[in-house]
Formats: structure tokens, C-alpha cells, sequence
């Protein structure tokens, strides 16, 4: 980003009328801005993290959140005014700072210049954003785990390993003439064996971050009219899916999403399993079989109010996903199938009783402690992230191959230094206009 050294101001609150609305300015000129914009008795600039009481010029009473050069969160002189709420107001306030010196902020460059004057890495830059678009509560309090560095320092862990060894290296090349001991490349081989694993873990763990970020995904699956378009409507109480007594209605994927356990579900109602020669409905099942095989959970709808029939149990038996239910649906019309699927999981619902979806939640929180008891402490939140963890995990596999045959120290070295490259990438610590832009693009204005 362009021009580091002015100083930035920028609306930080959603836009629109509100109680309050808070207007940031951070650089070298803050103080003398609020000298002469900010009119309070008890208002002294060398004072930092208090809030002080006045008016900002003839346009409101404010509150003013004075932060000394070092110690905000840009690193550098910084203040916050909170004014009332309301675009008029909020708008004049601003327009009075950039009348002062002061220019319009890029968006995320409060974020940036936090993260070029060393109040925070790349990593925890990106969980601020990951935690303002958070949809649900897990997804917010594995952000704040990494702003508050428990990725980071993962990395760091990392990243030290990767220095001693490549010190390891260097020695063993800048003596290779004198009578000193070389290196033990098995040792080496080990340690560099336990960084690939580590890396690998974190590799895997990008997949479950991405459930946080999008939901689980649950497949509701069955023959026509089993009630599946019901089901879903039950489950998310609007009427999202259309229901009728002509089977095949649904012919398309339709997702809704409800939120279990601080987990966001994203609930798919798919089109009916059976043989068809309507061309569109075709098209409805195979996107059926899709989704089946992707699926976190699949609810496998059956009408529980008829008989069920050898091609009913043929038809479940042949869904291979591991985490699978049987819902036995209209049980308020008296349930008639039990003994067909006795040996299989399964519950009863109904889309017409009052909390006849009960032990079908159940279910859904008991998979979704199943899958949260799994996770790591610390998990990859990014696509940029996994990629340059993919090329670190590419140069460890090179290094260990090389360490097994006992190949030259210089040709070893110059795959781990690749390796903590994009090590130091991921944290920000090798800067790059391309990937700053990448991930400050994305952040709002005043952020």
C-alpha cells in the first residue's frame, strides 16, 4: 500500500443510523488533529488508552480514545471518536479530519500498518477478518484463537526448527576441509521427519476449518414423497422448500442453514432417489449421488407411515458415507417399518408435531461434538495459508529424501531454505506488494 507515512482516517462502523457510530484516525498527525478539532477540559495527548469528554468542533459531543505512538493498534499515534450514530454526523466528523491533512483510508490498511509496524503478524491479521465474517460461534472462537497467536506460534516453533537445522547445515558445509565431526544427517533426517509430520497435521486441518467457515454439510436423501422438503422446513421453521403430494417436486439441490451447538449445519434437501426418464430430474439425482458422497451427515428419509420394502434397505445400504442415519419420518401417522431397519441408527420424526424433530437434533449434536472433539488446537484459516504450507511440506519431503541418501549439505540446505520461506510467507515476515494487496483487499474500509 501506498503512502505509509500519511496519516489515514476512515468511518470504522457499519454504515447507517445507530446509537453510536466511532470515526479511527492513526499517524503521525493524530495529535495535532485532535489539538484542533477536540475541545475538552481534561484532554492531554501524552496520555494513552483513556477515553476523554468534549465536542469535536461545532458538530457533536464526543468521546475521544487517545493511543500514544506504540502502544494501539496500529502501532503508531492513534485515536478512536465515538459520536452519535447516524450518517450526517458521523460524515461531517470525518470530512473535519481530512480538512485537517489528514486522506481517506484503503481498506484494511489500519489492519496493514499493524501488521508493518509489528503489533501483529500476517496470521492474525487475516483471523480479524476471518472473525468479522464469522456466521457462527466456532468459527468466531477459533479466529480469536489465532489473533491471539496460537498459529503463530506454531509457526514460530517451526520456523526456529527450521534455522537450527539449516545452522546445522551451514557448519557442516564451511568445515567440510578441516578435521571437524559432520553433521548427523540421520538425526537430521528425524527432526526433518517430525516438521513434515507437523506440517502434514496442519495441511489436514485446513479442511475442517473450512466446516467452521461453510457448515457441516447435511444431505437429506430419499425416495420421492419420503418427506424430505417437509423435513427441512421443520428443521429450519420457514417454508424454504416446496411441498406437495406429487412426487419429484424437488429436482434440484436446496440448502438452508440452522445453527447446532455453535456450529453452522447446512441442510440439503435433494432431489427424490429413483429410476426416471425426465431428463431434468436425472440431472436432480445425480447431484443427489453427489452430494451423498461429500456430505458430513446423511438423513436417509423414509415414510415411515408404509410399509418398507427390500429396495428401501438396498437403496441405504448402499450410501457408503460412514456418518449415515435412517429418519423414519410421519410418525405421528403411526410407524410401520421399524423391524425393516432394526439393526441400523436411526430416528423418528415428524413435520406436523410440536418438536417432532427432537431426536433428529440430538443426532446432529452428538456428530457435531464427535467432529469438534477431533479438532486440533490450531487450525489453517486460509487458501493462502495451506498453499504455502503445501510447498513448505513439498521442500521437507525434498529434504528428507536428500538427508536418506546422503546427498551434499549445499543441495539440502537450499530445499530448507524453501521451506522456511514460505514459513516466514505465511507470517509476513518475507513482505510482497502481491500478497499484502491479496489479503488487505478483502477488508473493509476503516478495519
Amino acid at each position: 500500500m501506498l503512502g505509509d507515512r500519511d496519516t489515514i482516517a476512515a468511518i470504522a462502523t457499519a454504515r447507517g443510523l445507530g446509537a453510536l457510530s466511532v470515526v479511527r484516525i492513526s499517524g503521525t498527525k493524530c495529535s495535532e488533529i485532535l489539538r484542533s478539532c477536540f475541545v475538552s477540559k481534561s484532554f492531554d495527548p501524552l496520555k494513552s488508552h483513556q477515553a476523554f469528554h468534549g465536542y469535536w468542533k461545532e458538530i457533536d459531543e464526543v468521546l475521544v480514545l487517545n493511543y500514544v505512538s506504540g502502544h494501539g493498534f496500529t502501532g503508531e499515534s492513534a485515536a478512536e471518536i465515538m459520536c452519535h450514530g447516524g450518517p450526517v454526523v458521523t460524515n461531517m466528523i470525518l470530512e473535519s479530519i481530512l480538512e485537517e491533512g489528514a486522506r481517506l483510508a484503503n481498506p484494511g490498511e489500519f489492519s496493514y500498518r499493524a501488521v508493518m509496524n509489528g503489533k501483529m503478524d500476517l496470521v492474525q491479521a487475516e483471523n480479524i477478518l476471518e472473525l468479522i465474517h464469522s456466521r457462527a460461534p466456532l468459527r468466531s472462537k477459533q479466529a480469536l484463537k489465532n489473533i491471539k497467536g496460537y498459529f503463530s506460534s506454531t509457526l514460530d516453533e517451526m520456523e526456529k526448527e527450521h534455522i537450527y537445522l539449516l545452522a546445522q547445515l551451514e557448519a557442516s558445509i564451511d568445515f567440510t576441509t578441516e578435521d571437524i565431526q559432520p553433521v548427523d544427517q540421520q538425526e537430521m533426517a528425524k527432526r526433518v521427519e517430525v516438521l513434515k509430520n507437523k506440517t502434514a497435521s496442519l495441511l489436514e486441518s485446513y479442511n475442517r476449518s473450512v466446516k467452521f467457515k461453510n457448515g457441516m454439510r447435511v444431505a437429506i436423501v430419499g425416495k420421492p414423497n419420503g418427506g424430505k422438503s417437509s423435513l427441512l422446513n421443520a428443521l429450519t421453521g420457514t417454508s424454504r422448500s416446496i411441498v406437495t403430494p406429487i412426487a419429484g417436486t424437488t429436482r434440484d439441490t436446496i440448502e438452508a442453514q440452522i445453527l447446532v451447538s455453535d456450529q453452522l449445519l447446512t441442510l440439503i434437501d435433494t432431489a427424490g432417489l429413483r429410476e426416471s426418464a425426465d431428463i431434468i430430474e436425472k440431472q436432480g439425482i445425480e447431484r443427489t449421488t453427489e452430494e451423498i458422497e461429500t456430505a458430513d451427515i446423511v438423513v436417509y428419509v423414509v415414510d415411515g407411515s408404509v410399509e418398507s420394502t427390500e429396495e428401501d434397505v438396498r437403496s441405504w445400504e448402499s450410501i457408503k458415507n460412514p456418518h449415515k442415519i435412517i429418519c423414519l419420518n410421519k410418525k405421528d401417522l403411526n410407524i410401520k417399518n421399524v423391524d425393516a431397519f432394526l439393526n441400523f441408527p436411526q430416528v423418528q420424526t415428524s413435520c406436523v408435531e410440536e418438536n417432532g424433530t427432537a431426536d433428529l437434533m440430538e443426532y446432529f449434536k452428538k456428530e457435531v461434538t464427535q467432529a469438534n472433539d477431533s479438532q486440533s488446537e490450531v487450525l489453517v484459516s486460509t487458501l493462502r495459508q495451506k498453499q504455502e504450507l503445501e510447498i513448505s511440506f513439498k521442500n521437507l519431503s525434498a529434504t528428507l529424501d536428500l538427508l536418506k541418501t546422503s546427498e551434499s549439505p549445499d543441495l539440502i540446505s537450499f530445499e530448507l531454505k524453501n521451506s522456511l520461506l514460505a514459513i516466514h510467507r505465511i507470517l509476513g515476515k518475507d513482505l510482497d506488494d502481491k500478497i499484502m494487496d491479496k489479503v488487505f483487499k478483502e477488508f473493509c474500509i476503516g478495519k
